[in-house]
């Protein structure tokens, strides 16, 4: 089954829209008892809830989007939403690929999916909805500051805290890893995205946690793979791909070294 890929405006009613300068910010309202089906959006995402509920699910994990709360996601994640009975209106707020480059300073603010709960961000959300509505010679500059302003917001609140006498660029380092973390990493790939040399941040990296960017990395793969072992239904050989291992037997017989057992042991004691 091929997914498809929309607009936010091709799955809601459309009330407000502007577009410019690589930024796309679209006022929606959804239907009650709505469901849709599995399905991705074209551009790097912020959902921000002005009134409603609903329940979007990303890779078995549901998130509960309740009024005030912003859910932030990459282009193409694939998704399925179901609304209550009042369904929901929200504000959508887009970057197109070309932008995204821009925001190369921010601390990998669309690099996965994250929600933000409560924040002072609420304000800067009225204030462009009061741009939408005003649309004057004014409005585009507005609004890409204040696009920027929300960005940066987040960025800071969804970075983790550093502990005092870490360098600035190590949780940047995490964040890069955590992101891509089933996907093949290089040590070249990280030194690209921090701005430093392959051969200082494995000494920092490992003064600090005690172990290598590898081994590290295959830390996070298991401990992935722990958790859908009980929160999902999949196959093991699905679960092994799925979080970045070549193949079931590598990852059974890692898994076992780790944790002392089977993943098929370890998924039965726990269901």
């Amino acid at each position: 089954m091929v997914m498809k890929i929309y607009t936010p405006a091709t799955l809601g009613k459309s009330l407000t829209k502007f577009e410019k300068n690589g930024f796309v910010l679209t006022e929606t309202k959804h239907k009650p008892n709505l469901s849709l089906c599995r399905h991705g959006h074209q551009r790097a995402s912020i959902a921000c809830v002005l009134e409603g509920y609903y329940i979007e699910n990303i890779d078995s994990r549901n998130y509960e989007c309740n009024p005030h709360s912003l859910l932030i996601k990459p282009a193409g994640e694939y998704h399925s939403n179901k609304y209550d009975r009042v369904g929901a209106h929200c504000l959508i707020l887009e970057v197109e690929p070309k932008r995204l480059s821009d925001f190369y300073s921010l601390p990998d603010v669309f690099r996965r999916t994250r929600q933000i709960q409560k924040g002072k961000y609420f304000a800067i959300i009225n204030r462009i909805r009061q741009e939408l509505r005003i649309s004057d010679s004014a409005t585009e500059i507005a609004i890409e500051g204040l696009f920027l302003e929300l960005l940066g917001i987040v960025a800071r609140q969804t970075r983790k805290p550093f502990v005092s006498g870490d360098p600035y660029w190590l949780n940047d380092v995490i964040e890069f890893i955590h992101a891509y973390s089933a996907q093949p990493i290089s040590l070249s790939a990280v030194s690209t995205a921090v701005g430093f040399h392959p051969s200082h941040i494995s000494r920092v990296f490992r003064k600090k946690y005690n172990c290598s960017i590898g081994t590290y990395i295959r830390q996070i793969r298991l401990e992935n793979a722990a958790e859908q072992l009980i929160d999902t239904k999949k196959s093991i050989a699905e679960i092994a791909i799925s979080v970045g291992f070549y193949d079931q037997c590598h990852f059974s017989n890692l898994f076992k070294l780790y944790t002392g057992k089977t993943p098929s042991k370890y998924r039965s004691e726990r269901n």
